[in-house]
């Protein structure tokens, strides 16, 4: 088979498993969670092997594999970081998207967690204060939205 047909194939093949998986499509913006994010993606939401993943993005096996592997204190040669220009390749190439980032802190998706900005940590400490509770928070949302609506 051809390899630029079995190339498409892969990557059409993946864009169509990511379609039923919106939320695989979200990038950690952490490139310390590109290593588990990418290789969480290869194995367990599209189920392939290294050749046919790496291949998708023109890269050799055993380059997608040091990609893939945690570092090795004993031989640095078995791992490699991915480069934000891989990354990128990845995600353009897949139509996969950055986590949306905010002024009061970011959601991994890697870690299924929240880590507050100082900004975030200071309007929890506001919240608490004044004793606001999320159904308080809603309402004063939907007022907000209904009065920007109507300005």
């Amino acid at each position: 088979m051809d390899t630029a047909y079995n190339t498409t194939y892969h990557i059409q093949m993946a864009k169509r498993t990511l379609a039923g998986k919106p939320y695989s499509k979200i990038v950690p913006r952490d490139p310390n969670s590109w290593k588990q994010y990418v290789k969480g993606l290869r194995e367990e939401v599209l189920g392939m092997p290294l050749e046919s993943f790496w291949g998708m993005f023109g890269i050799k096996t055993p380059t997608g594999h040091k990609y893939e592997s945690p570092k090795d204190a004993d031989d640095p040669n078995k791992s490699r970081n991915l480069k934000l220009h891989t990354m990128k390749l990845i995600m353009d190439t897949l139509d996969l998207v950055w986590e949306p980032t905010s002024k009061f802190g970011e959601y991994s998706s890697i870690t299924r967690n929240y880590a507050l900005t100082d900004d975030g940590k200071a309007a929890i400490g506001l919240l608490n204060a004044s004793g606001l509770e999320l159904k308080d928070l809603e309402a004063l949302l939907l007022l907000h939205s209904y009065y920007k609506s109507h300005k």
